[in-house]
């Protein structure tokens, strides 16, 4: 049986843009996720002490050939065309196990 390969996607994105990007996710396919409420600055701005913007990271894992959709999906679901939308980070998974199971690999997605 030919190894499944697992990306993991963490999605940083504005606030307001919450539930969109989680339903374009959830349309692809993909159920778990998991959602955090952070604070960050871009790249482009200038770092000043305490200047932070409010902004959502959300974390998922999905089989590679959902890679392209899910960005797809993602980035139309959120994107304005201006700065400060987000960005997206994908990785490789080397392993995944369920806790309750104990069972490995990526059907426990």
């Amino acid at each position: 049986m030919p190894r499944v390969l697992v990306k993991r996607l963490d999605i940083i994105i504005r606030t307001d843009k919450r539930d969109a990007a989680i339903r374009a996710i959830r349309k692809v396919g993909v159920g778990g996720l998991t959602v955090s409420e952070v604070q960050g600055q871009g790249a482009e701005e200038k770092p000043l002490v305490g200047e932070f913007h409010a902004r959502v990271l959300i974390t998922t894992v999905a089989e590679e050939e959902k890679l392209a959709p899910l960005l797809k999906a993602v980035g139309e679901a959120v994107s304005t065309g201006c700065q400060g939308d987000g960005k997206v980070f994908v990785s490789n998974v080397e392993e995944v196990m369920d806790l309750r199971s104990k069972e490995c690999g990526h059907t426990v997605l």
